[in-house]
């Protein structure tokens, strides 16, 4: 009999990381994106730009409203995915992804219905 431990009690001993730790980076990409939406509006504020969009848009304006539009929440993904490159596989990594890839999917569509319906709302 061998005193050596064998690889399953090894495996075993291991401490495992919880899905809270993916959970909390989640929610700091959330609050980081809250945050230079926050920003980003305080800027335009002061100087006099609208957030909203206008009628008879150029094309310039428009993709500069999609960029204000999805933009944060394009830099808070790609801080959440660098925190979760580097985490373990495990159920709160899986989910925080599918939850920041729905934020995403859903601020470039709502970007997108909203040129779509600013286009159309007026002569063309």
């Amino acid at each position: 009999m061998s005193s050596a431990p064998s690889s399953r009690v090894q495996a075993a001993s291991r401490p495992v990381r919880s899905c809270s730790a993916c959970w909390r980076r989640s929610r700091a990409g959330a609050l980081f994106a809250f945050l230079l939406i926050r920003v980003q509006r305080r800027i335009f504020a002061r100087y006099g730009r609208d957030v909203a969009l206008a009628p008879n848009l150029t094309s310039l304006d428009l993709l500069s409203f999609a960029l204000r539009q999805t933009g944060p929440w394009l830099v808070a993904f790609l801080a959440v995915l660098l925190f979760v490159r580097a985490m373990p596989d495990a159920l709160g990594r899986t989910l925080g992804l599918v939850i920041a890839y729905a934020i995403v999917a859903g601020s470039i569509f709502s970007a997108v219905c909203m040129i779509v319906f600013s286009v159309f709302s007026t002569a063309h």
